[in-house]
């Protein structure tokens, strides 16, 4: 063990990196975590005070998905040095470092930062005039699709993310046009642990390593590698039968490409990318340049697929014609829940030591709308109901920390369990050593309707496992009240602890329920049916890609 103790620094958001280089790492160090909101007001709270707070510190770090991807990283590099410690470095999930020096520091990344500055100056009549040539662009109508193979486009800026519902429903897309017969080619910064090779051809784009600094331009000027990007697969694959893509802030070289060479483009819409960035993100987005990005693209959209009524609503709000957009809600891909054995079961429940206990459990990143709180808040009451009861949460994310701080300010922390982020393919075990799954979701926080369709609630339905779901958006139109689970208004600890309460002491509702909702997900709910909706909206059918 090192002498003194390691500051483990990582961004709002992103405590599942920090998590992972922990665990895999600096097992063996004294650690403490430290969420970084505002880098600038983090620098200048050390060097005021919190330099004398920590004592002795043998290393400051900061975890990050990608040392090659680091932003900001002169403003990262003077928090790390203003900490009072004798080794200072950048670490990523893979081990990967860059350590941090004054030398260093003057020597190489402040100029650096300047060139980045200089190079910057060219992005924004860039942003212009893709602006305008996409706009130019939206009167060409694209020719009908032809050929049983598509694009799938997905320009998320950020390596890392293994796990969570983004990465859950673009492996069921990929998989569910895969079995409609429509091969894919799959157009990422990287790769999507979901996938299996023989399910999609991979060709992955190189991110620009120049931008260590400024990621607004980086954002920008990525656009045009995607762009030469896909010209090339045309030229190694041939045209493809439709461009799919998976939105992303600033990502305008999808509906580009698409008008340009007169390819049908399917939007992927999970919400307005500013208004995220501004309500749960850093709050910058370079808003103007980004909306009108976001803007174009939904005009130039042949096809919209959002996964609620509320979505829809706001892009009929924003011009686009109600023809064109399809209420798509999430899915799930039944295979491996049911190749789940019984004793895989059991064995889960013994090693986390949930014998002869009732079970009540959540999964996911734990973003501010999952409402993992909320469930925290109801163990107290609900054990000194049920005695018997344990609650398990699988996952990891942002809110994690407040959740954790909930069940030890109340005293209940023996009876939780936070797995921390877990292989996608672990999930559905993980789902079916539950007797009770719970969905808590809350209201967006500034009063506009809830926009989500949670992939966690079709994981539930597939698990055959009751559920107790906040009566909340679409969640209420997936799920039917004490058909298919019990709904509860959102936020309310005493009416989750009365649902829960409910099931567990009710064997023959929980059976009904959990039996009904696993056959509602199956007939309705696969990716698979998922896709053969996109595809009957495009006014095709799989047949019509045989050639």
């Amino acid at each position: 063990m090192s002498f003194g103790k390691t500051l483990l620094f990582h961004f709002w958001g992103e405590s599942r990196f920090a998590s992972e280089v922990r665990e895999r790492f600096l097992r063996d160090e004294l650690v403490d975590t430290i969420e970084v909101t505002s880098l600038r007001r983090e620098i200048s709270s050390f060097i005021r005070n919190r330099r004398r707070q920590w004592g002795t510190v043998h290393k400051s770090l900061f975890a990050v998905s990608d040392t090659s991807m680091v932003q900001p990283l002169v403003l990262i590099a003077l928090l790390l040095l203003v900490t009072p410690a004798a080794e200072r470095m950048i670490i990523d999930t893979e081990g990967n470092i860059r350590r941090i020096s004054w030398m260093r520091l003057f020597g190489k990344d402040i100029p650096h930062l300047f060139l980045e500055l200089l190079t910057s100056i060219v992005a924004w009549p860039v942003a212009l005039i893709m602006g305008c040539a996409a706009r130019m662009l939206l009167h060409r109508r694209p020719m009908p699709p032809s050929g049983d193979m598509c694009f799938y486009l997905r320009m998320n800026y950020k390596k890392g993310i293994k796990a969570g519902g983004s990465v859950t429903h673009t492996a069921g897309v990929i998989k569910g046009f895969r079995r409609c017969g429509i091969s894919c080619v799959f157009v990422a910064v990287e790769d999507n642990p979901m996938i299996e090779p023989e399910e999609a051809v991979r060709r992955l784009v190189n991110p620009f390593r120049w931008f260590a600094n400024l990621r607004i331009p980086a954002l920008i000027l990525f656009n045009l590698r995607v762009f030469m990007h896909m010209i090339h697969l045309e030229r190694e694959f041939g045209r493809p039968a439709f461009l799919y893509q998976r939105y992303s802030i600033y990502a305008i070289a999808g509906v580009l490409y698409a008008r340009l060479r007169r390819i049908p483009l399917v939007l992927e819409y999970n919400g307005s990318e500013v208004w995220i960035a501004e309500k749960w993100g850093e709050g910058r987005s370079g808003s103007s340049v980004a909306l009108w990005y976001e803007n174009i693209v939904i005009q130039g959209a042949d096809y919209i697929v959002v996964v609620s009524r509320s979505l829809r609503d706001e892009l009929l709000n924003r011009g686009a014609k109600k023809e064109r957009v399809l209420v798509n809600p999430n899915g799930v891909d039944p295979e491996p829940f049911i190749k789940v054995q019984r004793e895989e079961v059991e064995n889960l429940r013994k090693k986390l030591g949930l014998q002869n206990r009732y079970v009540v459990g959540f999964v996911g990143t734990f973003g501010p709308w999952h409402g993992a709180e909320v469930l925290a808040k109801a163990v107290k009451p609900l054990s000194k109901r049920i005695p018997d009861v344990s609650f398990l949460f699988i996952g990891d994310g942002v809110r994690r920390r407040f959740a954790e701080e909930i069940a030890s300010h109340e005293g209940v922390v023996h009876l939780t369990i936070f797995t921390g982020m877990i292989p996608p393919e672990d999930v559905p075990v993980y789902l079916l050593a539950c007797d009770v799954l719970v969905s808590p979701h809350v209201p967006n926080p500034d009063g506009s309707e809830f926009f989500g369709s949670p992939t966690k609630l079709f994981e539930y339905m597939m698990a055959g496992r009751p559920i107790v779901a906040s009566a909340l958006g679409q969640i209420s139109e997936i799920l039917r009240e004490g058909e298919t689970a019990l709904l509860v208004e959102p936020g309310n600890v005493q009416a989750l602890c009365d649902g829960i309460e409910k099931l567990i002491k009710n064997d023959e509702m929980r059976m009904r329920l959990g039996r009904s909702a696993r056959e509602e997900a199956l007939a309705h709910y696969t990716w698979q049916a998922h896709v053969r909706r996109i595809i009957e909206f495009m006014g095709l059918s799989s047949r019509s890609f045989s050639g």
